[in-house]
């Protein structure tokens, strides 16, 4: 047993405990800052630097080879845009905020990665937006105006830009999200903050193709501003975000929400967090930094893996420094959290750093969550998506064989989820682990068999000593007459 745990501490000694700082930065380091997928790579645009001046950067890489696509500049210099991408394949930055500190608005609508030029009409800026895709249309909601908030939905698809239908409640720090249910694209707007610092429980439905929107209030286990989101198949999760007024949570769960029901089906525990950010790898929702409950001027490190297909939750190796207000996006390749704003003793600064969960050139970098039955890539692979049952030993290279998301049927859970830490394993540090252990369960083995035959060889010597005695005592009595 010694072996063995002197095996496990081997181990954890030399597991790398931070997420992967890549070799590649953003040209300006910023917070409120944009990031999205097309294709294979990440698009990151705009942010706050630490001036506390907008950026106008647009910065594109490769998310595989990480090669620097373009490094070019947007129409104008701006931060909290709103986000969407439509079929994949075009990426639509939003309007965002133009001054220091929130004030200024822009109607500009920077696309990638061919520029349309397009606008909005009116001057709104976005917090706590999330990065989605939709195949009938791209689709923003709410925001912040110079005055109040909006209740204007802009959709943009292949060959139009229209206005649906508003939001009966105008808001901003919606959670947008965007599912194809059928033949249909279905789109959530989801909580918000529908006052200062009064956030939102609602949820509202938006049917593309019928141009209908639903509104269900108090949707939500609670309400929500600051929070972030992903989507999985049908199932969207919001995660955490401030529940009450100024100073109040974060709050320490996420809603799995199905749009194909419009059903809230889950809700799962997590570590209290709001201005995160999240992406999806297949099933695996990654969740990074934020703010952690109001204790100063302080972010999270932590990140936290959801895998959508039983809902359990994982803690993954955290991020180089506690981040919040920063971007993430994820292609086949990985998953990528940009920028953010940290705090010191020394004060807050804007981050330039990359982090990355991602496998490349047949072998897992330092966060990947992957399965011990998969201990390495191929050179071909576009992120360790297999595991669990889902190829047996071999990465998928596309999302095509991913399994149906759960059905949404599953009771809530009626206890905590149990977070466990599980550090990345090398191949050569397992098999030391290995050896080790089997070394240690031979010595037990050894041991036992000795101590069995010892006791054996006791109990014999101890029969004969008896049954000599026995013989000596009959030897020593007299005879009967």
């Amino acid at each position: 047993m010694n072996c063995f745990c002197f095996a496990v501490i081997f181990v954890l000694m030399w597991c790398p405990v931070i997420a992967d700082i890549l070799p590649i930065k953003i040209p300006e380091a910023a917070s409120f800052l944009s990031a999205a997928a097309v294709g294979n790579t990440i698009v990151v645009a705009g942010g706050l630097r630490n001036d506390y001046s907008p950026s106008g950067q647009l910065f594109v890489f490769d998310a595989t080879t990480l090669a620097v696509l373009k490094n070019a500049s947007l129409q104008s210099a701006r931060y909290s845009m709103a986000v969407s991408v439509l079929s994949g394949k075009t990426v639509y930055f939003v309007g965002g905020a133009t001054g220091s500190v929130g004030t200024g608005r822009s109607t500009d609508v920077d696309t990638y990665p061919t520029n349309y030029s397009l606008s909005i009409s009116v001057p709104t800026s976005f917090s706590a937006h999330s990065v989605h895709s939709g195949n009938q249309a791209a689709v923003v909601a709410g925001g912040q105006l110079s005055l109040g908030y909006s209740e204007n939905v802009y959709l943009w698809g292949t060959n139009f830009v229209a206005v649906a239908p508003g939001l009966p409640t105008p808001r901003d720090s919606v959670i947008v999200v965007s599912a194809q249910v059928a033949n249909d694209q279905i789109s959530a707007f989801i909580g918000g903050d529908k006052g200062t610092n009064y956030p939102s429980s609602i949820v509202d439905f938006y049917n593309h193709t019928s141009n209908a929107l639903t509104t269900m209030p108090s949707f939500l286990s609670r309400p929500r501003r600051a929070a972030c989101g992903a989507v999985y198949g049908t199932m969207a999760v919001v995660i955490g975000g401030f529940y009450e007024g100024f100073g109040s949570g974060p709050a320490e769960d996420a809603d799995v929400i199905d749009l194909a029901t419009s059903k809230l089906v889950r809700v799962v525990n997590l570590t209290a967090r709001a201005s995160c950010a999240a992406a999806a790898l297949g099933p695996y929702i990654y969740v990074g930094g934020g703010q952690p409950p109001f204790t100063g001027l302080s972010a999270l490190d932590v990140v936290e893996v959801i895998d959508m297909r039983d809902f359990s939750v994982q803690v993954v190796n955290p991020l180089s420094v506690g981040l919040y207000n920063l971007a993430a996006a994820a292609t086949n390749s990985g998953v990528f959290f940009v920028g953010g704003l940290s705090h010191s003793d020394i004060g807050q600064s804007a981050s330039a750093v990359v982090h990355g969960y991602r496998c490349g050139n047949g072998v897992l970098d330092a966060g990947e969550l992957c399965e011990f039955t998969v201990p390495f890539c191929n050179a071909s692979c576009r992120g360790c998506l297999s595991g669990r049952n889902w190829s047996g030993s071999s990465c998928e290279s596309d999302s095509s064989a991913l399994p149906p998301p759960p059905s949404s049927s599953v009771p809530a859970p009626t206890a905590p989820i149990v977070l466990a830490q599980t550090p990345s394993i090398d191949p050569i540090t397992l098999s030391l682990a290995i050896v080790f252990s089997i070394v240690g369960l031979v010595i037990i083995v050894i041991i036992t068999v000795f101590l069995i035959r010892y006791r054996r060889r006791a109990s014999d010597q101890r029969q004969v000593l008896s049954g000599n005695l026995g013989k000596g005592l009959i030897a020593q009595q007299p005879a009967r007459v």
